[in-house]
């Protein structure tokens, strides 16, 4: 089998986890991100979805909810 060396940098990245389950997990995510970026210093957020309709999903309430704020 061959094997594959990519060069390149990593860094560093904090996993945030909900204490608590959640019904409903794409409001979850948009509270959460929305708390971290106002919270935190300048960076990126990257949060997994299940699917591409929850992907929507988020993007269309992190937008809506940024314009709300802004």
């Amino acid at each position: 089998v061959p094997t594959f060396t990519i060069p390149g940098r990593t860094f560093p990245v904090e996993v945030l986890y909900s204490k608590t389950p959640q019904e409903d997990y794409v409001e979850a995510a948009v509270k959460q991100a929305l708390a971290v970026h106002m919270g935190q210093p300048a960076g990126d957020i990257l949060i997994f979805m299940t699917g591409q309709e929850d992907i929507e999903a988020t993007c269309h309430l992190l937008a809506e909810r940024q314009q709300q704020q802004g």
